[in-house]
This record gives structure tokens, C-alpha cells and sequence, in this order.
């Protein structure tokens, strides 16, 4: 009978077990907290996260939680003896609790989350035959004219190259203006830079792969607080890639001089902005829309895929230190958790690429590439 139901409260587990990996990784979080709240002391901690839960996504604003109630509690046993600081953590531990995330649909959409992370083939034939048409041939002279040169119609030609060359070399959009081609034949000039190229690129270009076209040697864009492998990176290109690398290349290069006045952000502007536009129109019901970057994690599925069938899936560091050294990244995690994934990735044409990987196995990863994650010291976790 209902009148006879026991109802069972829900039981809340304050001590789950957390690897040393999750520790670690907390504490890491908890000085980055720190650094920006510019305090240590709990009730301001609380506050600050608190000021921040409007501005901050759901995920970040999870996170950030969980590191300070893992830190609090810590402190707090550590502490046993001194009840007002008890008291202080207590009350900073039930704030953090009450933190409510913002709504993600009000926060802004320049963040990777919403955008599409990888791009089907059958979206890029789609694309292909809608950035490229051209004027019908029974079309009025005046129309074919207004369609030559109209704006949009000429930056989704470049976007639809832009995307093509994404996915072929992996490049942030950005690092194509800081980006210099070297052919093949050519490699020996990459070997004889001194600065800002770590020598696992120079073992890479060693081997002057059968397939290779050629070597885009790029700025990193991310090039600091250690995020990047260095100043520079070298992106192998394969030959079935290259038409479409050294065409967008060429674009990047007339519109410097010829399309815009306004320099290489508004080109990069504007193609993103007709790549919305056409994917909007192509794909009106998907729910997160192609982006220029959308290119780089296809790179990264696409390689993913790659590396199940390379003899350095099961080597050293196995794919993840390979694919950020590819991608610029000095964290293994980054690659792994945040880009493409190998399911979506196209699976045809990657022999040219098991091959180049294969080339890669007895390559020695760098130090950077090791050090997957800080391990915090004693002498580095804060204290109340």
C-alpha cells in the first residue's frame, strides 16, 4: 500500500576513492584558482568562483567545484586543531555547493564546444559542388557578371580551399599567414634552422618520406606558457594533398595584395563567415555548424585512424606524442580529449599516411612529449 511506502532518501557519497592522477590534477587547478583570485583564503575562493558562475560554462564551472571541495576538505583535515579556520572552510565548502553554472546558450559562441568537430565526406562533396559552381552557360551576360563578382561567392571558393588544406595538414586557421612551404627537394633548409625547432622534426624530415611533397615549416600560434612543442613546427604534406595546400597558400597570398586592404585576419574573417553561410544553408538541421576549424579535428580523427593500423600504436608514447607534435601541442591530454575522434574519420586514402607514421616508430619523442601532465610537488601545493 502506498500509505506503507518507505521512501529511501538519496545518499550522498562524500568518500569516493580518486586516482593520484585526479589528485594531482586538482591540486594543479586549485593554484590556477588561486593565481587568479589572487587570495588563498577560503570564503574569498568561494566568492570568487561564485562571481565567476555566470561567465564561465557548466564544464569549467564543474570543474573548478571539484577542485575546491577536494582542496577544502584536505585543508580541513590537515587543520583539525584549529576550529575558526574549520569554521571558515565549512562555510566556504557549503557556498561552493550552492554555485549554480550560467546558461551556456547566453554565454558566447567562439569557443570550440559549438562548433562541428569533424566534417563527413559527404558534407565536403556537397560543399565542393556548391562553393565551386560556376554561372550556367544559358545565364544573362549581366548575371553571370554579378555572380563573378560577388563577394560571397568568391570566399566560399577560398573557405571551401581553407577547409581542404585544414584537413590535409591539421594548421590552426590563423597559422596559415606565419606558414612557409618547402619542397621536398628542398628539405635540407629546415635541417640547418638552430632555433625554435625541437629535433624530433629534424628526424622527421631525415626521412624524407616517398610520399611527401613537401614540409610546411609553421609559427606556432600557441607559443606560450609552454604549450607549444617550440617556436616552430614541420607539418609533413603528402603528394595527393599538396594541389590543394599550395592553392590555398596562393589565396592567402593574393589577398594581401590584391582582395583586401584590411590584411589577413579580415580575409580569415570572411571566409569563415561564407563557410557559415554556405553550411547554414546546406545543413540547415545540424545542430553545431562547419567551422574552419572543424578542419583541423577531421586532421586529427583522420590520423587517429591511421595510427590503429602504424607500428607506433603500441611504441613509445604510442600516437598521442606523435599527433601533438604534429598538431603543436605540448600536452598529449590536449589531443586526446579535445579534438577529432577516429570514429569519424575518413577512412579512405590513409595508406599514404600509415606509411609516413610507420617511418616515425624508431623516432625518439621528445622530453616535451613525455611530460604528459605537471606533477605537482609538495612544495608546490598551497596552503591555508
Amino acid at each position: 500500500m502506498i500509505a506503507n511506502t518507505r521512501i529511501v532518501p538519496r545518499i550522498k557519497i562524500t568518500d569516493q576513492t580518486k586516482t593520484e592522477e585526479t589528485k594531482a590534477a586538482y591540486l594543479y587547478r586549485v593554484n590556477q584558482i588561486i593565481k587568479k583570485a589572487e587570495t588563498k583564503d577560503p570564503l574569498e575562493l568561494a566568492s570568487w568562483l561564485t562571481s565567476k558562475s555566470r561567465s564561465l560554462r557548466y564544464n569549467s564551472i564543474r570543474q573548478y567545484r571539484a577542485a575546491l571541495k577536494y582542496y577544502f576538505e584536505q585543508e580541513k583535515s590537515k587543520n583539525i586543531n584549529n576550529p575558526q579556520l574549520v569554521e571558515k572552510i565549512g562555510f566556504a565548502l557549503r557556498n561552493i555547493e550552492q554555485i549554480q553554472h550560467g546558461n551556456d546558450d547566453s554565454l558566447p559562441s567562439f569557443t570550440s564546444s559549438t562548433k562541428a568537430k569533424y566534417i563527413t565526406l559527404t558534407q565536403l562533396k556537397k560543399l565542393e559542388k556548391y562553393c565551386l559552381s560556376m554561372p550556367k552557360a544559358n545565364m544573362p551576360l549581366v548575371k553571370k557578371l554579378l555572380i563573378s563578382q560577388n563577394q560571397y561567392a568568391l570566399y566560399r571558393k577560398r573557405a571551401y580551399y581553407y577547409l581542404l588544406a585544414g584537413i590535409a595538414t591539421g594548421l590552426r586557421p590563423v597559422e596559415w599567414f606565419k606558414t612557409t612551404f618547402v619542397d621536398k627537394k628542398d628539405a635540407h633548409k629546415l635541417l640547418e634552422l638552430d632555433k625554435g625547432l625541437e629535433n624530433w622534426y629534424r628526424q622527421l624530415v631525415r626521412k624524407n618520406h616517398q610520399d611527401l611533397s613537401g614540409y610546411l615549416l609553421v609559427e606556432n600560434s600557441k607559443n606560450t606558457n609552454g604549450r607549444s612543442t617550440g617556436k616552430y613546427r614541420i607539418v609533413p604534406v603528402m603528394k595527393n594533398d599538396v594541389d590543394n595546400v599550395k592553392t590555398h597558400m596562393q589565396y592567402i597570398k593574393d589577398s594581401n595584395n590584391v582582395l583586401l586592404a584590411d590584411g589577413q585576419n579580415t580575409y580569415l574573417k570572411q571566409c569563415q563567415n561564407a563557410l557559415s553561410r554556405a553550411s547554414k544553408k546546406l545543413f540547415p538541421n545540424s545542430e553545431k555548424p562547419l567551422s574552419l576549424y572543424s578542419a583541423r579535428h577531421q586532421y586529427c580523427a583522420n590520423y587517429r585512424r591511421a595510427f590503429y593500423n602504424s607500428k607506433i600504436a603500441k611504441g613509445i608514447g604510442g600516437s598521442r606524442f606523435v599527433l601533438a607534435m604534429l598538431m603543436g601541442h605540448c600536452s598529449q591530454l590536449t589531443v586526446g580529449a579535445h579534438y577529432g575522434k577516429a570514429k569519424n574519420a575518413h577512412r579512405a586514402n590513409l595508406k599514404p599516411v600509415i606509411d609516413l607514421l610507420n617511418s616515425t616508430s624508431d623516432i625518439k619523442p621528445p622530453d616535451i612529449a613525455i611530460a604528459d601532465k605537471p606533477t605537482l610537488k609538495p612544495n608546490n601545493i598551497p596552503s591555508l
